[in-house]
């Protein structure tokens, strides 16, 4: 019981040394990578920047192209957005006769339309490289 004890804390030892000795080989290409993702990421704001400006909808490179792509998407519902949006509903509608001759189910249906159709939008702009 004591030699596979022994064995055990050997190899927890020698897995330990070869995880940080890895580890270490790998830092700098984590590194390098996290600066090249960086920079690419300043690029394609750049270039899509410009792409959009000038109406650039394909870049052709000498292989393949850049294909620029902007879309827009429903910002997801938080706690703060919800908030305001029943906020603003009742400061709008909150004395108007059709809010308060409404039935529950009609001035229900009203706040979700309210909270649904109020939402923000995101607009990204992406690079698309096609081979």
């Amino acid at each position: 019981m004591e030699d596979h004890f022994k064995y055990d804390v050997r190899k927890y030892d020698s897995l330990e040394c070869e995880i940080n000795t890895l580890t270490n080989q790998i830092k700098p290409l984590n590194n390098k990578l996290k600066d090249l993702k960086k920079t690419k990421s300043e690029l394609q704001n750049s270039i899509c920047e410009f792409m959009e400006t000038n109406d650039i909808g394909e870049c052709k490179l000498q292989t393949g192209s850049l294909q620029f792509k902007e879309s827009k998407n429903v910002a997801p519902l938080s706690k703060s957005v919800i908030k305001d949006n029943i906020y603003n509903f009742f400061r709008q509608y909150n004395n108007k006769s059709e809010f308060n001759d409404a039935t529950l189910d009609e001035k229900s249906q009203m706040l979700f339309s309210f909270v649904y159709e109020n939402r923000n939008y995101l607009t990204k702009n992406t690079l698309k490289r096609i081979n």
